[in-house]
């Protein structure tokens, strides 16, 4: 496969499990439209986030097959875009203030170690 295209694809990769994880995870939580946001929500969804951003780092490090960690800084850098939006769009709505910075925060983590540990795996083989 193309150098390019698997590097397209492993970001999309990495995106599509976070974003539907974290789509899934609201989803279930609001089934009931009159249900509030709790703090226990709140740090749930936060630590969620970064065990699906880990997931996410390792699958598209592992789809990438090599520069693990320039693909998961452009796929860290494109979570941070769209958090900066939904920051800038949704912010009067949320909660608590510490939420979406602590989300984006676990996102970046959890996908550069992700593709950290998909490296160190590679090499140990």
């Amino acid at each position: 496969m193309i150098p390019l295209v698997r590097g397209l694809l492993a970001v999309v990769v990495g995106y599509v499990i976070l974003t539907i994880g974290v789509d899934l995870l609201f989803a279930l939580w609001f089934t009931n439209p009159d249900r509030p946001i709790t703090l226990h929500f709140m740090e749930f969804a936060v630590a969620f986030t970064f065990v699906l951003a880990l997931v996410a780092g390792y699958a598209a490090a592992w789809v990438a097959q090599r520069a693990e960690m320039k693909h998961a800084a452009w796929l860290a850098a494109l979570i941070v875009v769209m958090d900066a939006i939904a920051i800038l769009r949704y912010h009067a709505q949320e909660p608590a203030a510490w939420f979406e910075p602590a989300n984006l925060l676990a996102g970046v983590l959890g996908i550069l170690l992700g593709a950290k540990l998909r490296q160190r795996a590679r090499r140990s083989t």
